[in-house]
């Protein structure tokens, strides 16, 4: 989402380039072009350009949407309708909230948390086709800086490391004691 004219940079690239695939994916989806609400193109046979047969010519039709700026307050709720998880896609849901509703019931999804077996039946039945890995829901929906966190405490606790002084000096206590 474009806030105040701004596309969020990638700062940090060494810490970007180890991000899952299945994010990158969804935060180039989240950067697409949003489906056209407030205006239709104008069809044509060739992209933009049109025969006019009155004047014998092809003529460029401008073709340009509406601008739309979302203030930070607009992250607070959810506009327009946004079918959470079914019939919207990522890049129309307008709002933090609505990314995070969406992350919450996909997580919930894919672990299959239910009430009970009859309220498991009908969520299956309803959104059974949504449903992704939970490996990937819990990546869903999360900010850049977010997923750098995540990135970085699930780093840490499946590659623990010695601070160098540790793994040196146990070294040379070990070359010693073979002396």
């Amino acid at each position: 989402m474009v806030r105040y004219g701004r596309v969020t940079s990638w700062s940090f690239p060494h810490y970007i380039s180890r991000l899952p695939d299945h994010y990158y994916k969804h935060v180039q989806d989240l950067n697409r072009p949003s489906e056209r609400v407030h205006d239709r193109s104008v069809p044509t046979d060739l992209l933009d350009y049109k025969y006019d047969q009155r004047i014998a010519r092809v003529i460029r039709i401008p073709d340009v949407p509406i601008p739309v700026l979302y203030p930070k307050e607009a992250d607070e709720g959810l506009w327009g309708g946004e079918g959470i998880v079914k019939g919207t896609n990522v890049q129309d849901l307008k709002s933090r909230l609505g990314l995070l509703l969406r992350r919450q019931m996909l997580l919930t999804l894919a672990k299959k948390e239910f009430k009970d077996a009859e309220h498991e039946k009908s969520m299956m039945q309803k959104y059974g086709d949504c449903i992704i890995p939970l490996e990937e829901a819990e990546w869903f929906g999360l900010s850049v800086p977010q997923a750098i966190n995540r990135m970085k405490i699930l780093e840490a606790k499946n590659y623990p490391t010695l601070p160098m002084k540790y793994a040196l000096t146990r070294k040379f206590i070990q070359d010693i004691e073979g002396l």
